[in-house]
């Protein structure tokens, strides 16, 4: 189908938009294991990870996002004014 990925680009849209999540997984989860020793400089470190990966996925949504409309606009599939 016209405007359609293909599997390629499906793979890698999943590999770009869930590696930023498992960034942030992991650093939320060693943030709640250093809680009793929290090293601030540590810590700093961590919050910057974790602001930077949901910058990178907030990106990404809104590029997936932006994608997506201009399909279903070529494809004329859909008008995103009925909601």
């Amino acid at each position: 189908m016209k405007g359609l990925p293909d599997a390629e680009a499906l793979r890698a849209l999943r590999h770009e938009l869930r590696t930023p999540l498992t960034s942030l997984l992991a650093y939320a989860e060693l943030m709640g294991e250093e809680e009793e020793r929290a090293d601030p400089e540590a810590v700093a470190r961590f919050v910057a990870a974790v602001d930077r990966n949901a910058q990178r996925e907030l990106e990404l949504l809104e590029d997936l996002m932006a994608a997506l409309t201009a399909a279903v606009e070529e494809t004329g599939s859909g008008d995103a004014g009925d909601a």
